[in-house]
């Protein structure tokens, strides 16, 4: 693979930087139902943004060696002379995106991803993983500033599992909400999710949640008889912490479904 690229940047007249990196976006809409949004504008808008890699731009800056939107994600690559060039570079994208999804009418968002810096072509793949994972992580949210793979901290070992793996643990430990409706699952899932990020304090999961104390521990219930007494156990939170980041990972929008 890795002479076919080398052939392919030579042929398009491009240059190889010292660094390279893999950004990923997805445009979607918040809500169900509805067309995907077109990202033709978003792939012309990054290729605006960011020059072709000929050899005066990578000698002074960053350079685009491809980007494209086939299928769900825009991939990028982009090369450049330094880690820091490509990581600022990267950064100011996030505007770029975030502009054009204003225009694409409301409830559209652009989830991106950044690979790890590498200095070779024939990590190209590993890197794709990674910018892949970081949008997987972000799901539940609208954050359009990019996320960097090395500021995921669980992901970075959570690549290391084979993806049966990741698979048995999101059964074990959340399956038991498998048999229900997809409206309550999403529900119970993001109660689960507000609940270990505040370290299962209810006023300020509730606040997260824009729920009622009372409506939250009505959730709290029906996650203990699901999931079993023990979730806010020490061991157990982080054993459903591991698993709801898994899914992310695996992009799971129902249990086993992809």
């Amino acid at each position: 693979m890795e002479p076919l690229l080398r052939e392919r940047i030579e042929a398009a007249n491009l240059t190889l930087g010292k660094w390279l990196v893999v950004a990923i976006c997805e445009v979607f809409r918040s809500g169900q139902g509805g067309e995907p949004p077109d990202h033709a504008e978003v792939v012309a808008g990054l290729r605006n943004a960011i020059p072709l890699a000929t050899r005066g731009i990578v000698s002074a800056g960053v350079g685009r060696l491809a980007c494209s939107g086939r299928g769900r994600f825009i991939k990028l690559i982009i090369t450049g002379p330094s880690v820091e060039s490509l990581r600022s570079a990267c950064d100011r994208l996030a505007p770029v995106v975030h502009r054009i999804a204003t225009t694409l009418g409301p409830g559209t968002y652009v989830r991106m991803g950044v690979s790890r810096p590498r200095e070779n072509l024939a990590e190209l793949s590993t890197a794709l993983r990674e910018a892949v994972a970081v949008v997987r992580f972000q799901a539940s949210s609208q954050r359009v500033q990019p996320i960097h793979f090395d500021e995921v901290r669980l992901g970075r070992y959570l690549l290391m599992i084979p993806p049966p793996l990741l698979r048995q643990l999101v059964q074990d430990e959340l399956g038991s909400l498998a048999a229900l409706p997809k409206r309550d699952q999403d529900e119970l899932l993001r109660t689960l999710s507000a609940l270990l990020a505040e370290n299962f304090n209810v006023s300020a999961a509730a606040k997260r949640l824009h729920l009622r104390r009372q409506s939250l521990y009505r959730r709290i219930e029906r996650l203990k008889t699901l999931l079993g007494p023990d979730m806010d156990q020490c061991d157990r939170r982080a054993a459903l912490l591991l698993a709801l980041r898994a899914r992310e990972l695996l992009g799971v929008d129902a249990f086993g479904a992809h």
